[in-house]
């Protein structure tokens, strides 16, 4: 049995141990559902300023993870230390689910690219 989860769903085990959602609501009604959210008033002009800071080209033109990572490495960097790395020449894709710990992008990506 799956644990059972907000939203009137449950996730099953299943296909090979990957996680399946099993809804107990018809696609029909899923397709039609809208929850109850409430929208901060001030919420599309925190979205406004939080993108024109994030897309400022002087807050990333210096910036670098790693000196020791492949030059085409990206990288989508979350809240509490969430990471996800791609490095398309390497077909490499890491994905780090945060805990809130410290973390350091430079420490992993020199152990994960071979430094000492």
């Amino acid at each position: 049995m799956g644990a059972s989860s907000p939203g009137g769903h449950s996730h099953q085990r299943g296909c090979g141990g990957r996680l399946v959602p099993y809804f107990e609501m018809s696609i029909a009604d899923l397709e039609r559902y809208e929850p109850e959210v409430a929208v901060p008033v001030d919420f599309d002009a925190r979205w406004a300023a939080t993108l024109g800071e994030a897309r400022s080209p002087e807050q990333w033109r210096r910036a670098c993870l790693s000196a020791l990572a492949p030059a085409d490495l990206f990288a989508m960097v979350g809240s509490g230390g969430e990471r996800c790395y791609v490095v398309p020449s390497r077909k490499l894709v890491v994905v780090r689910f945060g805990t809130g710990a410290t973390f350091s992008d430079a420490e992993f990506l020199r152990r994960l690219f071979g430094g000492r």
